[in-house]
């Protein structure tokens, strides 16, 4: 959840987020490993698109959770 709580606020209004592993992993002070962990979970289940491209990968929200207000 911290993960993509992070990739919301890098590019959660529909717009691909080119950040590379090492630096989202520096970011949040983790490990590059559990980074990967973490994007596999994500595509796994639906919730990121991952695209190669000439710079590294392009990440793109697919589902995006709102408060909603009773």
């Amino acid at each position: 959840m911290h993960f993509y709580y992070y990739l919301l606020t890098k590019g959660g209004h529909g717009s691909r987020i080119l950040l590379s592993e090492k630096r989202m992993a520096k970011d949040l002070n983790v490990s590059v490993g559990k980074i990967q962990l973490a994007i596999k979970r994500l595509k796994k289940n639906g919730h990121i698109e991952r695209m190669k491209t000439t710079n590294g990968y392009s990440t793109r929200l697919l589902t995006i959770i709102k408060n909603r207000i009773n």
